[in-house]
């Protein structure tokens, strides 16, 4: 009877998570991103291309992704996965997606996030595109007013285990980002079963107000009903940065969640408190035409009681990602944080960095 309640608590927050998302991305386009496995992997453009002229009849503008749910690994040696956008000419020109569309793909399985450039250049290249030929010049006059555009890419670039495993696939274009998709991967080999990592960075030694810290604070946001909320806070100490990121969240948990260790020193007051799980998260720091993020990688605890797959799991952290030697040099201009947590894409959240303080040590 327990686990045939927590099947059905799972069911019900999978329903208002997918609700969330088709509000973020404008459920009307949903049957315009509804391909047949013939279509996902067809070389015929028409497909795409009676797609597009739909798509500038929708009230919608942004990004969104589409994949099919299986994808067998022995019969095929990609994976598509259509991407959507609808958008103003002007913001087309000023924000040109070779140079600032990046795959974000969880693996369900471990929580782990890759990175990879969507459109023919290698994230571990973290060198600026300012200055390619495309990029320089005037706008040219009588850019269109709306324009949308579909394409394939292939997921496959993220670098991902071509074998049995789960992934759910994003996209982040500069100041958007999309849904994101699960898809299983069948494969010869049968999945391995992880246990969480350890918490880290580990939670500071100071008694109060020390960072990083895994209780709410005074600066971390409320939790919401479900998923994350966040904020960035960037500052000079000195010569030396801090980035200070302050997160809460509530989401399903899942088996690779689920803490190995029993409990840690609660460092306010000196007791003890129980790990329920713990939690992988990622920030990464965008810029424009850079073809990487920075990234940062964290595993978050959530304290409390013990938790099983499928109940909801809330916890909080306020970290300075740029504690601990970090020398992360961020462009000039705009700059804006992204947190891949849980599948999920949250942001875009801003940080102001300029010429003066960008120097780090």
């Amino acid at each position: 009877m327990i686990k045939g309640r927590c099947i059905f608590i799972q069911l019900i927050w999978l329903l208002v998570w997918a609700a969330l998302v088709f509000a973020r991305t404008d459920e009307s386009i949903e049957p315009l991103m509804a391909f047949s496995d013939d279509e996902f992997f067809s070389s015929d453009s028409l497909v795409l291309r009676t797609r597009e002229a739909g798509l500038l009849d929708k009230d919608f503008s942004g990004v969104a992704v589409s994949a099919p749910q299986h994808i067998w690994t022995t019969d095929v040696d990609w994976l598509p996965l259509v991407m959507a956008i609808a958008q103003s000419g002007d913001r087309d020109w000023e924000i040109r997606l070779p140079a600032n569309c990046i795959l974000a793909g969880t693996n369900m399985r471990t929580g782990a996030v890759r990175f990879a450039a969507a459109f023919g250049h290698e994230t571990g290249n973290k060198t600026p595109i300012d200055g390619s030929p495309d990029l320089d010049g005037p706008k040219p006059p009588g850019l269109a007013l709306r324009m949308a555009q579909m394409t394939r890419l292939d997921a496959r670039r993220l670098q991902m285990d071509w074998d049995t495993g789960t992934w759910s696939i994003g996209v982040i274009n500069f100041d958007q980002a999309s849904n994101t998709v699960v898809v299983e991967l069948h494969g010869d080999r049968e999945p391995v079963p992880l246990m969480s990592t350890p918490v880290h960075p580990e939670p500071a030694s100071r008694a109060i107000g020390g960072m990083p810290c895994y209780r709410p604070t005074a600066k971390t946001p409320d939790p919401p009903e479900y998923g994350l909320r966040f904020s960035s806070e960037y500052s000079m100490e000195g010569n030396t940065p801090r980035l200070n990121i302050f997160g809460a969240f509530t989401l399903s948990i899942h088996d690779y969640h689920l803490a190995g260790e029993k409990s840690m020193h609660h460092l306010k007051d000196g007791g003890r408190t129980d790990i329920a799980a713990v939690i992988p998260v990622t920030l990464a720091v965008v810029g424009l035409n850079r073809e990487a993020p920075v990234r940062f990688d964290w595993a978050v605890p959530v304290y409390g009681k013990p938790l099983a797959r499928g109940m909801l799991g809330r916890g909080y952290f306020s970290i300075n990602a740029l504690a601990g030697g970090e020398k992360a040099v961020f462009p000039p201009g705009k700059n804006l944080c992204y947190i891949i947590m849980n599948g999920k894409i949250f942001g875009p959240e801003p940080i102001k960095v300029t010429d003066a303080n960008r120097k780090t040590k």
